[in-house]
């Protein structure tokens, strides 16, 4: 065999040898971006069956068709027009309360229209739901509900309506929500802390020793963990003075618990305060409450 024909055959065996051997494999220690690159996508859910059981007009069929949905979570948004359709009919209390959850889950704020009118449901346990519904879908139309909600008959409905702002971000609400307080709705406390402005966040901490402690403490911990100049530092330190001055074993509680969550980042100063508010709070006075809430 001439030198040409030689050097052309020792390619080609190492060719066939390189195709033929085993392939090193990276250690997960190794190739963390290769097992990324060969993640599979989630798998595709078959909603057909949903959207049937989600139009019969078996009681069962229409539970196991929103349960279905339910836990699909946003991979179900197609069949939200179906669940949409069942609201705008009318459905019993108890399937129309599995509707509201479903959409809640799967629906966005263009699904808010059709839960409103249970907001004014005559039942106390829908409007709820419906309250709740609406917090998760947002948007304009569920921000007005909500407000219009707070002064509602039952307590649970006032009371998610004032936690709903604060989920939603309505600090126009918020002397609404002071309303709501000062008539013992509770947990307008943690929205106000979640929403005020420096000066209605020195409202709410003049109301220390006019209303309970264990009402106001919702709306203390809102303030001592936001970030920005609107909660200063310096007002951060007031709060912390303020609660200490109670010493109840009920603020020691509420500090050592604000203590264990503060974070690495977090402001020097106020972790000092908070420190030295929790041993001297230690032992402190049984549980009484600063205000007659």
């Amino acid at each position: 065999m001439n030198r040409s024909l030689f050097a052309r055959a020792i390619v080609a065996s190492a060719a066939i040898a390189c195709a033929t051997a085993p392939i090193d494999v990276p250690s997960a220690e190794a190739a963390p971006a290769a097992r990324k690159t060969a993640a599979r996508p989630a798998p595709r859910i078959d909603l057909a069956p949903i959207e049937a059981q989600l139009r019969s007009r078996e009681a069962s069929s229409l539970r196991a068709g929103l349960a279905s949905a339910r836990d699909a979570g946003q991979a179900a948004a197609p069949v939200a027009p179906a669940v949409q359709a069942l609201l705008a009919g009318g459905l019993p209390a108890d399937l129309a309360i599995e509707a509201l959850q479903t959409l809640a889950v799967i629906g966005t704020e263009a699904h808010a229209k059709v839960v409103v009118p249970y907001a004014h449901h005559r039942d106390a346990k829908l409007r709820r739901k419906a309250i709740e519904a609406l917090t998760r879908l947002r948007g304009a139309q569920a921000a007005a509900t909500l407000r219009q909600r707070m002064s509602d008959a039952d307590p649970g409905v006032r009371g998610a309506a004032a936690s709903g702002l604060g989920v939603l971000g309505v600090r126009e609400a918020v002397p609404e929500l002071f309303l709501a307080l000062d008539r013992k709705v509770g947990e307008a406390a943690g929205s106000i802390g979640t929403l005020c402005n420096p000066e209605q966040c020195k409202q709410l901490l003049d109301r220390t020793g006019r209303i309970g402690f264990d009402v106001l403490s919702a709306g203390f911990d809102q303030l001592l963990f936001r970030s920005g100049s609107e909660v200063s530092d310096d007002f951060k330190l007031e709060v912390v003075g303020r609660v200490r001055e109670l010493g109840t074993q009920e603020v020691n509680r509420f500090l050592e618990e604000i203590q264990g969550r503060w974070p690495a980042q977090g402001s020097k100063r106020v972790k000092q305060a908070i420190d030295q508010a929790v041993i001297a709070t230690k032992g402190g006075a049984g549980d009484k409450q600063g205000g007659a809430q």
